[in-house]
């Protein structure tokens, strides 16, 4: 059975998308199986995610999750662009899934879906509209074992922290008793800037109860992923450029340039640093979910 978590955060900006996204995506590296579920309608991490594995980018003719709400089953709706990272991507018609909901299965429709596909994963991640009245936010919830709020360095995002939760308390209060908070994750930090003088005389960045150990560093390239594709942006903007400044050069002095005989690598330094903090993230993520799995062993003992 798959561990499923939410990553999210009431205020837009705050790095959700990418942070869940660079979440699952080390998991898949460390061999655990992982579903990324696309379930906002604006359909940001669907895009990245094609623009990180798809050549052609974004196909409209995807069968997307609603497709697969709307029949009851998800399975079609699956892409497999590796052996361990697999996707259910999203488009506006998402928007259209509160009419699939009624009283009796406002909180159980989408559990009930991902209940019968998640046997096949070790991880379940759900991407979530930055807001915090939605169906789709209730319903990622309730289907959840875990949930995680980040955050980035800005008054506005953390009073987003207390909303985000206060939501997840009521579902685990009234829907889904298995929901855990795994902990706040401050994401963009930069420990010399004003702003964040400012939080840490307001919030205890210490609590570590509430607060990650590990944290995510403000970096121009983490925001190059949206657009080109996680850890692509070296790969597709700056190595073509690398190439086309070579030829030019050689052929300003008569020669030619073989882009085969250069390997200038799949990653360069800004990318391998921020693996580095993710592998970071992720580890404190896997070593909250035993210490409370542990926790939860012995309190039923």
């Amino acid at each position: 059975m798959a561990k499923k978590l939410t990553i999210g955060n009431s205020k837009g900006g705050a790095g959700k998308t990418t942070t869940s996204l660079l979440v699952a995506y080390e998991l898949a590296k460390r061999g655990q199986r992982v579903l990324f579920m696309d379930f906002d309608p604006q359909s940001n991490s669907t895009r990245t995610l094609f623009k990180t594995f798809y050549e052609d980018g974004f196909s409209e003719s995807a069968t997307t999750v609603f497709d697969g709400l709307k029949s009851k089953d998800l399975l079609p709706s699956i892409l497999r662009p590796t052996v361990n990272f697999h996707f259910i991507p999203s488009s506006q018609d998402t928007a259209n899934f509160g009419l699939l909901l009624n009283e009796k299965n406002e909180f159980t429709y989408f559990r009930n879906m991902v209940k019968k596909i998640e046997d096949d994963y070790d991880y379940i991640f759900f991407d979530t509209p930055p807001t915090t009245f939605s169906v789709f936010l209730n319903s990622s919830l309730a289907a959840s074992d875990y949930f995680i709020v980040v955050s980035e360095v800005s008054a506005y995002s953390f009073e987003g922290i207390g909303d985000f939760y206060d939501v997840a308390e009521r579902i685990n209060q009234h829907v889904n008793k298995d929901l855990q908070f795994l902990g706040v994750l401050v994401n963009k930090r930069e420990d010399n800037k004003d702003t964040m003088v400012e939080i840490a005389r307001e919030y205890d960045l210490s609590d570590y109860d509430t607060f990650f150990r590990a944290f995510i560093p403000y970096r121009t390239r983490i925001s190059k992923y949206a657009k080109h594709g996680l850890y692509a942006y070296h790969r597709n903007v700056l190595v073509p450029k690398m190439i086309e400044t070579r030829m030019r050069k050689a052929a300003e002095k008569g020669k030619s340039f073989n882009p085969d005989t250069t390997n200038f690598g799949e990653y360069d330094n800004w990318d391998k640093e921020v693996m580095t903090h993710f592998e970071t993230v992720v580890d404190e993520v896997l070593l909250r979910i035993k210490e409370m799995s542990e926790s939860n062993e012995e309190v039923k003992q």
